[in-house]
């Protein structure tokens, strides 16, 4: 046989018919048809008991071990149903290792199974030892089975099975005979039909009725609407301690057909242990961890054995019906077309159940869990340069999960300087001030104008003008408490003229000897601005200009004065004495000066020119008439 790369092997082959016409057939032969009809009806015998269980496996494989009596170690195994399940807790070097060994999926019945595995499950919760498995020859068997071990395994990676029907008469008859019911909406999570111990005779639904098509090449693959599907009757045991994804290494021979490679798969997909491969070519570059996770049936349980065109001919045939689909909801590509590679590959030719072998198998899971070990602490950040998400407000990294940093598990770590994290919106935005309860005038607020001041309170580092609070009126206004609206106040009458002073005892110099006034400044008299007027009564401004007391009079006399209070042009007033003092603000009238004369209405006015200036004037207008004649 020559493959893609030019090396060769060469193999010896047999076909070997179960069924040959009388008088054909050695003794010899007939010994080995015999074995080999016990051993289907067996395989048979497993399935019938567990109709209510959809087949994840293949017709097993004939091997040499079915005519060769082939004794376990005593030692290697702890707990052990024969051909199907195995495990023990063996010593290597310095250290124990939980070991498991899974030749098949299929047993008698499915409780014997899950009654083996939960022993299993309850010797790995006695220690915290790694977990290795084997996958020999595995042709896969009940997804019952399958779906027990991997939440045993890791059920924090536990997942949604996720399928379509292929569509064929064939597939329809097989969902109307009972496995539709273990099929359900992934949206409604409700089964596609209800169980029922009869033949299904209703409606498929839309789910089946109006198919979606893919094309590979020149094949269209036809098939229905994906569903989840799911397990009946099984209860699951809930390990104490669970193992990281570097402590559980997983042997695969790349054969782990259906059931077991829908196990290795999703190990691969989920990083929930080391997956390595032996036997196979040592040179190729192009290994799986299993072959064909898709649902099958053999040909004569489609038609309730009324169908033995093949059977009465000593073959069997089984279809495919049930692909299964990647954990992706967006890839609709069936896991049997894709290739799940281990992460690594080990050269060792086969498996046998015996002690020598299984410490090789040891040395090499020793060798992996070393070279896989954590680099990192799971939950721990780093930053880094290649996430997408980076920005300039933004710094992204990667969390490191089961010891490692994927490059596709980029986080978002914390916002770049000047930013600051709106975790509602998942958005770093500019920091424009610090929180606090005070108002901030802000001439952006819509309601601002010029005579009402508005402004913002900093909440979450920002300012948001839609959140705009009232703080005052401008000056020159004044707020109606009726309408809520500042209005221009009027602008009152002066009280005086600029200059204008007013005597004011407010004016700091007023004192009990001097009297000051304030000065009109702006319409307003301001008593700070202030000028002398006087001295008080009883005081006269001396030399230095300050205010200084009289010599006290004779009580009684009369001071004749211009300085009254009262006094107008050209009189003289008089004041009397009283107590010793002349109080000038309360005078009387004594005469006119020269040159003024008494009159009724005004006291004192000027008296008339005398007669040579009137006889002057007169002969000047007597002149002036005669010209005017002549």
């Amino acid at each position: 046989l020559t493959f893609a790369d030019n090396s060769e092997i060469t193999f010896n082959s047999k076909l070997f018919n179960q069924n040959p016409k009388a008088g054909l057939i050695t003794d010899s032969e007939k010994k080995a048809s015999e074995m080999l009809n016990k051993y289907n009806e067996e395989i048979n015998e497993r399935i019938i008991r567990n109709t209510d269980q959809i087949l994840f496996g293949g017709i097993d494989v004939i091997t040499n071990d079915l005519f060769v009596t082939q004794k376990k170690s005593g030692e290697l195994y702890k707990y052990s149903l024969n051909g199907v399940i195995s495990c023990g807790h063996r010593p290597y070097k310095s250290q124990f290792y939980n070991i498991l060994t899974v030749n098949s999926f299929t047993s008698k019945k499915l409780s014997d199974f899950i009654d083996l595995a939960t022993k299993c499950a309850e010797l790995f919760d006695t220690n915290n030892d790694p977990i290795v498995i084997f996958f020999p020859m595995n042709a896969g068997g009940f997804i019952g089975a399958e779906d027990f071990l991997y939440k045993m395994i890791s059920p924090a990676t536990n997942y949604d099975k996720r399928s379509v029907v292929r569509i064929h008469n064939s597939s329809e008859q097989i969902l109307r005979n009972g496995y539709g019911y273990q099929l359900i909406d992934p949206i409604t999570r409700k089964p596609r039909f209800q169980k029922s111990p009869y033949v299904y005779g209703g409606e498929m639904g839309d789910w089946y009725d109006k198919p979606q098509s893919e094309r590979y090449g020149t094949v269209s693959f036809t098939h229905t609407l994906s569903s989840y599907l799911v397990i009946n009757n099984v209860k699951y045991y809930t390990p104490k301690i669970v193992r990281k994804w570097n402590q559980i290494v997983v042997f695969s021979d790349h054969f782990c057909y259906s059931a077991c490679s829908l196990f290795t798969n999703h190990l691969i997909d989920k990083k929930a242990a080391i997956v390595a491969t032996y036997a196979g070519l040592p040179t190729s570059k192009l290994r799986t961890v299993g072959e064909s996770p898709t649902g099958i049936i053999q040909d004569k349980y489609i038609h309730n054995n009324k169908e033995k065109v093949l059977s009465d001919q000593g073959l069997t045939l089984q279809l495919s019906f049930l692909p299964t689909l990647p954990l992706n909801d967006n890839d609709m590509v069936p896991n049997e077309y894709k290739i799940y590679e281990p992460y690594d590959y080990i050269e060792i030719d086969d498996f046998y159940e015996d002690a020598q072998t299984v410490d090789k198998f040891l040395e090499k899971a020793v060798m992996l869990m070393k070279k896989y070990s954590p680099s990192c602490v799971d939950g721990t950040l780093t930053q880094n340069s290649t996430c997408k998400q980076n920005s300039i407000s933004e710094i992204w990294g990667i969390k490191c999960v089961n010891g490692e940093y994927p490059v596709n598990n980029c986080v978002f770590i914390k916002c770049n300087n000047g930013y600051i994290r709106d975790s509602a919106n998942n958005i770093c935005f500019i920091k424009q001030c610090e929180n606090t309860d005070k108002v901030i005038e802000n001439s952006q607020c819509p309601k601002t104008s010029t005579g009402e001041s508005w402004g913002i309170k900093c909440v979450n580092n920002k300012l948001d003008i839609s959140n705009c609070i009232f703080i005052t009126c401008k000056i020159g206004y004044t707020l109606n408490s009726k309408t809520g609206v500042c209005e221009k106040n009027e602008k009152p009458k002066p009280e005086c003229k600029n200059g204008e002073t007013k005597v004011d005892i407010k004016c700091d110099k007023t004192s009990e000897k001097e009297i000051w006034a304030a000065t009109c400044v702006n319409g307003k008299f301001d008593n700070t601005k202030c000028v002398f007027v006087k001295c008080k009564p009883g005081f006269n401004i001396i030399d230095n200009g300050n205010c200084a007391d009289v010599p006290k009079c004779k009580e009684g006399t009369i001071l004749e004065t211009d300085e009254c209070k009262n006094t107008k042009e050209g009189e003289i007033m008089i004041s009397k004495c009283v107590k010793g003092i002349f109080n000038l603000d309360e005078c009387e009238f004594l005469k006119c000066k020269e040159g003024y004369v008494q009159t009724e209405k005004i006291r004192c006015v000027k008296e008339k020119q005398d007669s040579s200036n009137d006889s002057q004037i007169y002969s000047f207008i007597f002149v002036l008439v005669m010209i005017f004649f002549l």
